[in-house]
Protein backbone atom coordinates (compact mmCIF):
# COMPACT_ATOMS: atom_id res chain seq x y z
CA UNK A 1 0.00 0.00 0.00
CA UNK A 2 1.79 2.75 -1.22
CA UNK A 3 1.22 6.72 -0.09
CA UNK A 4 -1.48 7.98 -2.71
CA UNK A 5 -0.79 11.78 -2.57
CA UNK A 6 -4.08 13.07 -2.72
CA UNK A 7 -3.14 16.57 -1.81
CA UNK A 8 -1.64 17.29 -5.30
CA UNK A 9 -4.69 16.74 -6.80
CA UNK A 10 -8.20 18.21 -7.32
CA UNK A 11 -10.98 16.87 -7.13
CA UNK A 12 -13.28 16.69 -10.70
CA UNK A 13 -14.80 20.35 -10.85
CA UNK A 14 -18.24 18.70 -11.81
CA UNK A 15 -17.63 16.56 -8.69
CA UNK A 16 -16.86 19.13 -6.36
CA UNK A 17 -20.54 21.29 -7.81
CA UNK A 18 -22.56 18.14 -7.26
CA UNK A 19 -21.41 15.70 -4.87
CA UNK A 20 -23.54 17.36 -2.35
CA UNK A 21 -26.44 17.67 -4.79
CA UNK A 22 -25.81 13.55 -5.66
CA UNK A 23 -25.53 13.07 -1.48
CA UNK A 24 -29.23 14.38 -0.65
CA UNK A 25 -30.93 12.69 -3.62
CA UNK A 26 -29.21 9.45 -2.78
CA UNK A 27 -30.39 9.80 1.08
CA UNK A 28 -33.87 10.89 0.13
CA UNK A 29 -33.84 7.68 -2.36
CA UNK A 30 -32.63 5.81 0.57
CA UNK A 31 -34.91 6.72 3.29
CA UNK A 32 -37.78 5.98 0.33
CA UNK A 33 -36.50 2.68 -0.33
CA UNK A 34 -34.65 0.96 2.09
CA UNK A 35 -33.76 -1.39 -0.70
CA UNK A 36 -32.49 1.37 -3.09
CA UNK A 37 -29.08 0.26 -4.74
CA UNK A 38 -25.88 3.01 -4.57
CA UNK A 39 -24.75 3.51 -8.23
CA UNK A 40 -22.34 6.02 -9.36
CA UNK A 41 -23.95 6.37 -12.67
CA UNK A 42 -27.13 8.09 -10.85
CA UNK A 43 -24.95 10.73 -11.10
CA UNK A 44 -25.04 13.33 -13.58
CA UNK A 45 -24.62 13.64 -16.15
CA UNK A 46 -23.82 10.16 -15.65
CA UNK A 47 -20.98 8.85 -17.49
CA UNK A 48 -19.28 12.10 -17.59
CA UNK A 49 -19.08 11.99 -14.07
CA UNK A 50 -17.92 9.15 -12.99
CA UNK A 51 -15.21 8.77 -16.13
CA UNK A 52 -13.72 12.27 -14.92
CA UNK A 53 -13.93 10.67 -11.04
CA UNK A 54 -12.04 7.29 -12.16
CA UNK A 55 -9.82 9.67 -14.27
CA UNK A 56 -8.47 11.46 -11.80
CA UNK A 57 -8.39 8.47 -9.27
CA UNK A 58 -6.29 6.66 -11.40
CA UNK A 59 -4.00 9.58 -12.66
CA UNK A 60 -3.20 9.76 -8.63
CA UNK A 61 -1.87 6.71 -8.09
CA UNK A 62 -0.46 6.17 -11.37
CA UNK A 63 -3.00 3.78 -12.76
CA UNK A 64 -2.31 1.43 -9.59
CA UNK A 65 -4.85 -0.15 -6.73
CA UNK A 66 -4.53 2.21 -3.81
CA UNK A 67 -4.34 -0.85 -1.37
CA UNK A 68 -3.08 -4.19 -2.99
CA UNK A 69 -0.77 -1.71 -5.64
CA UNK A 70 -1.76 -3.72 -8.69
CA UNK A 71 -1.10 -2.26 -12.09
CA UNK A 72 -2.45 -1.52 -14.66
CA UNK A 73 -6.14 -1.01 -13.55
CA UNK A 74 -7.88 -1.05 -16.66
CA UNK A 75 -6.73 -3.33 -18.63
CA UNK A 76 -8.46 -6.40 -19.64
CA UNK A 77 -7.25 -8.96 -16.19
CA UNK A 78 -7.45 -5.94 -13.72
CA UNK A 79 -11.08 -4.16 -13.45
CA UNK A 80 -10.94 -0.98 -12.16
CA UNK A 81 -13.45 -0.16 -9.18
CA UNK A 82 -14.03 2.78 -6.88
CA UNK A 83 -13.60 2.23 -3.79
CA UNK A 84 -15.68 3.51 -0.26
CA UNK A 85 -13.13 3.73 2.33
CA UNK A 86 -16.11 3.84 4.83
CA UNK A 87 -18.51 1.44 3.44
CA UNK A 88 -22.10 3.47 2.54
CA UNK A 89 -23.70 1.24 4.07
CA UNK A 90 -22.78 2.04 7.13
CA UNK A 91 -21.91 6.05 6.47
CA UNK A 92 -24.39 7.06 3.59
CA UNK A 93 -23.68 10.39 3.71
CA UNK A 94 -19.96 9.83 2.53
CA UNK A 95 -21.27 7.90 -0.62
CA UNK A 96 -20.00 10.54 -3.25
CA UNK A 97 -17.36 12.73 -0.87
CA UNK A 98 -13.98 12.44 -2.71
CA UNK A 99 -11.95 11.89 0.46
CA UNK A 100 -13.44 8.40 0.88
CA UNK A 101 -13.03 7.37 -2.84
CA UNK A 102 -10.79 5.46 -3.70
CA UNK A 103 -9.33 3.63 -7.33
CA UNK A 104 -9.19 0.09 -6.41
CA UNK A 105 -9.05 -3.33 -8.31
CA UNK A 106 -12.05 -5.80 -8.35
CA UNK A 107 -10.18 -8.42 -6.24
CA UNK A 108 -9.61 -5.56 -3.00
CA UNK A 109 -13.03 -4.24 -4.00
CA UNK A 110 -14.47 -7.46 -2.02
CA UNK A 111 -13.58 -5.86 1.34
CA UNK A 112 -17.50 -4.80 0.87
CA UNK A 113 -18.94 -3.68 3.99
CA UNK A 114 -15.86 -4.80 6.28
CA UNK A 115 -14.28 -1.55 7.84
CA UNK A 116 -12.71 -0.83 11.34
CA UNK A 117 -11.57 2.98 12.09
CA UNK A 118 -7.64 1.31 12.88
CA UNK A 119 -7.40 0.20 9.18
CA UNK A 120 -4.69 2.23 7.51
CA UNK A 121 -5.83 5.00 4.91
CA UNK A 122 -3.41 5.45 2.34
CA UNK A 123 -3.62 8.85 1.57
CA UNK A 124 -3.36 9.63 5.23
CA UNK A 125 -0.55 12.93 5.64
CA UNK A 126 2.56 11.04 6.66
CA UNK A 127 1.57 7.65 5.88
CA UNK A 128 4.85 5.29 5.28
CA UNK A 129 4.99 1.70 4.19
CA UNK A 130 7.82 0.71 6.31
CA UNK A 131 6.49 2.11 9.46
CA UNK A 132 3.94 0.18 9.39
CA UNK A 133 5.02 -3.15 6.92
CA UNK A 134 7.75 -4.96 6.06
CA UNK A 135 8.18 -7.13 2.34
CA UNK A 136 9.74 -10.67 2.75
CA UNK A 137 11.22 -12.00 -0.08
CA UNK A 138 11.51 -15.61 1.56
CA UNK A 139 7.88 -16.34 1.66
CA UNK A 140 6.54 -12.89 -0.50
CA UNK A 141 4.34 -11.41 1.82
CA UNK A 142 3.25 -8.16 2.79
CA UNK A 143 3.72 -8.27 7.01
CA UNK A 144 3.75 -5.83 10.04
CA UNK A 145 6.90 -3.86 10.97
CA UNK A 146 9.08 -5.54 12.98
CA UNK A 147 10.62 -2.78 14.06
CA UNK A 148 10.89 -1.58 17.73
CA UNK A 149 9.95 1.61 18.01
CA UNK A 150 6.41 0.83 16.08
CA UNK A 151 3.89 0.62 18.42
CA UNK A 152 2.07 -2.68 19.19
CA UNK A 153 -1.02 -0.97 18.04
CA UNK A 154 0.28 0.44 14.73
CA UNK A 155 1.53 -3.46 14.11
CA UNK A 156 -2.27 -4.58 14.57
CA UNK A 157 -3.65 -2.03 12.22
CA UNK A 158 -1.30 -3.20 9.52
CA UNK A 159 -2.22 -6.85 10.10
CA UNK A 160 -5.61 -5.46 9.97
CA UNK A 161 -5.06 -4.04 7.05
CA UNK A 162 -3.55 -6.95 5.64
CA UNK A 163 -6.17 -9.43 6.76
CA UNK A 164 -9.32 -6.94 5.50
CA UNK A 165 -7.97 -6.64 2.05
CA UNK A 166 -5.91 -10.02 1.66
CA UNK A 167 -3.12 -8.46 0.73
CA UNK A 168 -1.44 -11.36 0.37
CA UNK A 169 -4.11 -13.20 -1.08
CA UNK A 170 -6.94 -15.73 -0.17
CA UNK A 171 -5.86 -18.63 1.79
CA UNK A 172 -7.81 -20.80 -0.93
CA UNK A 173 -6.03 -19.87 -3.64
CA UNK A 174 -1.94 -20.60 -1.60
CA UNK A 175 -0.28 -22.55 -4.58
CA UNK A 176 -2.42 -21.93 -7.37
CA UNK A 177 -0.06 -20.97 -10.01
CA UNK A 178 -3.01 -18.20 -11.52
CA UNK A 179 -4.20 -17.08 -8.50
CA UNK A 180 -1.11 -16.87 -5.68
CA UNK A 181 -0.51 -13.40 -5.57
CA UNK A 182 2.98 -14.28 -3.98
CA UNK A 183 3.79 -16.44 -6.87
CA UNK A 184 2.68 -13.16 -9.34
CA UNK A 185 4.83 -11.11 -6.59
CA UNK A 186 7.91 -13.34 -7.85
CA UNK A 187 7.59 -13.48 -11.28
CA UNK A 188 7.31 -9.61 -11.48
CA UNK A 189 10.18 -9.11 -9.27
CA UNK A 190 12.23 -10.94 -11.34
CA UNK A 191 11.23 -9.20 -14.10
CA UNK A 192 12.10 -6.17 -12.78
CA UNK A 193 15.31 -7.26 -12.16
CA UNK A 194 16.47 -8.23 -15.49
CA UNK A 195 14.95 -4.98 -16.84
CA UNK A 196 17.11 -2.19 -18.03
CA UNK A 197 16.51 0.69 -16.52
CA UNK A 198 12.99 0.09 -14.93
CA UNK A 199 10.75 2.66 -13.99
CA UNK A 200 9.36 1.55 -10.88
CA UNK A 201 5.53 2.84 -11.77
CA UNK A 202 5.60 0.24 -14.49
CA UNK A 203 5.50 -2.66 -12.45
CA UNK A 204 2.76 -3.68 -9.69
CA UNK A 205 3.68 -3.97 -5.95
CA UNK A 206 5.99 -1.46 -5.82
CA UNK A 207 6.79 -1.55 -2.62
CA UNK A 208 8.88 -4.93 -3.35
CA UNK A 209 11.60 -2.54 -5.07
CA UNK A 210 11.74 0.56 -2.43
Amino acid sequence: MIYMDRAKFSEPQIWKNNWKKWTRAYLKNKAKNPNYKFNFQNSKPKKKAYDELVETLLTITKQHCAFCDNWPLGNRNIKPTVEHFRPISKHPNLAYCWENLFPCCDYCQEKGKEFDKKLLKPDKVGYEFYDYFIFSETDWEMQPTKRPDISKDDKGRAQLTIDTYKLNGRPEDKGNLLKDVRIERQRIFNKFIITQNPVIDDFSFRFMFS
